[in-house]
């Protein structure tokens, strides 16, 4: 908790810390969910950058429902190979890393490569970081 001074210096730091405000956030997702529907991908975007800030607050819990939350919505609305999928799993897998889940980790990122070739190339960048993942979820194993 913060305290301010007086009202005038509360509203205007409102405007910055608005922008990474879980509580807003989650208002926000569920007010769009009642006029678009849960399954629109807007509400998908949404989950997401929810997810992975609370995941970078290790507030692996709650990242993890809103992360699973978007990869589902954007399967429903992109398909299964989809740039945002990827990332949706990639986000996943780096969390159940610090989570200490080396197994979710790995399955995370063997889903990316079945995606990453058909949308990225075998080559790609995105590739490359899948394939180094999965070299430490296998290292964390044992």
């Amino acid at each position: 908790a913060v305290c301010y001074c007086e009202a005038e210096c509360q509203k205007a730091a409102w405007k910055e810390h608005r922008q990474v405000c879980t509580v807003d956030m989650v208002k926000k997702i569920e007010k769009e969910k009642a006029k678009v529907g849960p399954d629109d991908v807007s509400i998908g975007k949404a989950a997401f950058t929810l997810g992975c800030l609370l995941k970078d607050r290790n507030k692996l819990d709650e990242g993890k429902e809103w992360l699973l939350e978007s990869l589902r919505i954007f399967k429903i609305g992109y398909g299964e190979n989809h740039a945002n999928v990827v990332a949706a799993l990639s986000n996943l897998g780096s969390l159940a890393q610090k989570q200490g889940d080396m197994d979710t980790m790995l399955a995370m990122y063997k889903q990316t490569l079945r995606i990453i070739p058909k949308i990225f190339g075998n080559k790609s960048k995105q590739m490359a970081l899948s394939l180094m993942s999965i070299g430490t979820a296998h290292s964390g194993q044992g």
